[in-house]
Protein backbone atom coordinates (compact mmCIF):
# COMPACT_ATOMS: atom_id res chain seq x y z
CA UNK A 1 0.00 0.00 0.00
CA UNK A 2 1.23 3.15 -0.76
CA UNK A 3 1.97 6.10 1.82
CA UNK A 4 -1.52 8.02 0.39
CA UNK A 5 -3.61 5.01 1.12
CA UNK A 6 -1.90 4.30 4.70
CA UNK A 7 -2.51 7.61 5.84
CA UNK A 8 -5.88 7.99 4.01
CA UNK A 9 -6.80 4.95 6.23
CA UNK A 10 -5.57 6.42 9.69
CA UNK A 11 -7.09 10.18 9.17
CA UNK A 12 -10.31 8.28 8.21
CA UNK A 13 -10.22 6.12 11.45
CA UNK A 14 -9.47 8.67 13.83
CA UNK A 15 -12.14 10.77 12.47
CA UNK A 16 -14.54 8.09 12.21
CA UNK A 17 -13.63 6.76 15.78
CA UNK A 18 -14.12 10.23 16.98
CA UNK A 19 -17.66 10.45 15.53
CA UNK A 20 -18.53 7.11 17.47
CA UNK A 21 -16.59 8.76 20.51
CA UNK A 22 -19.04 11.90 20.17
CA UNK A 23 -22.04 9.95 19.44
CA UNK A 24 -22.10 8.03 22.48
CA UNK A 25 -20.73 10.63 24.89
CA UNK A 26 -24.08 12.59 23.61
CA UNK A 27 -26.13 9.74 23.67
CA UNK A 28 -25.27 8.74 27.70
CA UNK A 29 -25.30 12.63 28.32
CA UNK A 30 -29.26 13.13 26.81
CA UNK A 31 -30.83 11.78 30.20
CA UNK A 32 -29.09 14.49 32.65
CA UNK A 33 -29.28 16.92 30.12
CA UNK A 34 -33.22 16.65 29.40
CA UNK A 35 -33.99 16.60 32.66
CA UNK A 36 -31.96 19.82 33.62
CA UNK A 37 -33.99 21.37 29.96
CA UNK A 38 -36.89 20.78 32.12
CA UNK A 39 -36.01 22.07 35.47
CA UNK A 40 -34.87 25.53 34.07
CA UNK A 41 -37.70 25.27 32.01
CA UNK A 42 -36.17 25.52 28.63
CA UNK A 43 -38.60 23.79 26.29
CA UNK A 44 -40.69 25.02 23.23
CA UNK A 45 -43.38 28.07 23.41
CA UNK A 46 -45.26 27.84 20.39
CA UNK A 47 -46.44 31.29 19.39
CA UNK A 48 -49.87 32.35 17.21
CA UNK A 49 -47.39 34.98 15.32
CA UNK A 50 -45.48 34.57 12.11
CA UNK A 51 -41.27 35.19 13.29
CA UNK A 52 -41.20 37.23 9.63
CA UNK A 53 -44.03 39.58 9.98
CA UNK A 54 -45.46 39.29 13.45
CA UNK A 55 -49.21 38.30 11.46
CA UNK A 56 -50.88 35.65 13.35
CA UNK A 57 -50.73 31.87 12.21
CA UNK A 58 -53.90 29.73 13.88
CA UNK A 59 -53.08 26.96 11.82
CA UNK A 60 -49.07 26.71 11.98
CA UNK A 61 -49.94 26.86 15.90
CA UNK A 62 -52.40 23.91 16.29
CA UNK A 63 -50.30 21.59 14.28
CA UNK A 64 -46.97 22.42 16.35
CA UNK A 65 -49.34 22.29 20.00
CA UNK A 66 -47.81 18.88 20.54
CA UNK A 67 -44.40 20.28 20.36
CA UNK A 68 -45.32 22.30 23.16
CA UNK A 69 -42.96 21.80 26.30
CA UNK A 70 -40.62 19.85 24.31
CA UNK A 71 -37.14 20.71 25.35
CA UNK A 72 -34.71 23.06 23.44
CA UNK A 73 -31.75 23.96 23.50
CA UNK A 74 -30.26 19.75 22.59
CA UNK A 75 -28.01 21.82 20.25
CA UNK A 76 -25.74 22.77 23.16
CA UNK A 77 -25.18 19.14 23.61
CA UNK A 78 -24.12 18.29 20.74
CA UNK A 79 -21.53 21.22 19.80
CA UNK A 80 -19.96 20.72 23.71
CA UNK A 81 -19.67 16.80 22.87
CA UNK A 82 -17.98 17.10 19.48
CA UNK A 83 -15.67 20.28 20.87
CA UNK A 84 -14.58 17.83 24.13
CA UNK A 85 -14.05 14.77 21.83
CA UNK A 86 -11.57 17.59 19.66
CA UNK A 87 -9.88 18.94 22.46
CA UNK A 88 -8.91 15.74 24.54
CA UNK A 89 -7.39 14.22 21.25
CA UNK A 90 -4.30 16.43 21.59
CA UNK A 91 -4.08 15.44 24.89
CA UNK A 92 -4.37 12.05 24.14
CA UNK A 93 -2.02 12.51 21.33
CA UNK A 94 0.69 13.34 23.94
CA UNK A 95 0.23 10.54 26.46
CA UNK A 96 0.86 8.15 23.41
CA UNK A 97 -2.43 6.76 23.27
CA UNK A 98 -3.35 7.41 19.66
CA UNK A 99 -0.75 8.98 17.07
CA UNK A 100 -2.99 11.42 15.45
CA UNK A 101 -4.86 13.96 16.65
CA UNK A 102 -7.80 16.34 15.79
CA UNK A 103 -6.07 19.66 15.75
CA UNK A 104 -3.14 19.08 13.91
CA UNK A 105 -2.29 21.54 11.34
CA UNK A 106 -3.58 25.47 11.13
CA UNK A 107 -6.40 24.82 8.72
CA UNK A 108 -8.73 23.23 12.29
CA UNK A 109 -8.61 26.78 13.40
CA UNK A 110 -11.49 28.46 11.26
CA UNK A 111 -13.59 25.32 11.36
CA UNK A 112 -13.75 25.06 15.06
CA UNK A 113 -14.07 29.08 15.13
CA UNK A 114 -17.30 28.49 13.04
CA UNK A 115 -18.45 25.63 14.98
CA UNK A 116 -18.19 27.66 18.27
CA UNK A 117 -19.52 30.97 16.64
CA UNK A 118 -22.84 29.31 15.41
CA UNK A 119 -23.54 27.26 18.41
CA UNK A 120 -23.02 30.50 20.53
CA UNK A 121 -25.50 32.37 17.95
CA UNK A 122 -28.18 29.12 18.40
CA UNK A 123 -27.40 29.45 22.18
CA UNK A 124 -28.36 33.36 22.00
CA UNK A 125 -31.68 32.51 19.39
CA UNK A 126 -32.42 29.63 21.92
CA UNK A 127 -32.49 31.62 25.19
CA UNK A 128 -34.25 34.49 23.47
CA UNK A 129 -37.17 32.39 22.35
CA UNK A 130 -38.15 30.61 25.58
CA UNK A 131 -37.47 33.71 27.38
CA UNK A 132 -39.29 35.88 25.36
CA UNK A 133 -37.02 37.77 24.42
CA UNK A 134 -37.52 40.35 21.59
CA UNK A 135 -40.11 41.25 18.82
CA UNK A 136 -40.11 37.73 17.21
CA UNK A 137 -39.32 35.97 20.18
CA UNK A 138 -35.82 34.95 19.50
CA UNK A 139 -33.38 36.16 16.67
CA UNK A 140 -35.24 37.45 13.43
CA UNK A 141 -34.99 34.95 10.56
CA UNK A 142 -32.24 38.17 8.72
CA UNK A 143 -30.76 38.60 11.87
CA UNK A 144 -29.91 35.16 11.89
CA UNK A 145 -28.79 34.63 8.18
CA UNK A 146 -26.83 37.63 8.07
CA UNK A 147 -24.82 36.12 11.14
CA UNK A 148 -24.77 32.72 9.32
CA UNK A 149 -22.93 34.11 6.59
CA UNK A 150 -20.81 36.87 8.22
CA UNK A 151 -19.29 33.27 10.35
Amino acid sequence: MDQFAQDLTRNLGLILSSMAFTFLLVLLATPKFTKTLQRFQFHQKITEESSMDGSKTPLFASLHKKKEGTPTMGGILIWMATLIVVLISPILSQLDITTYNLINRSETYLPLFTLISVALLGLVDDVMNVKGIGKTKGLRALTKFSWLTLL
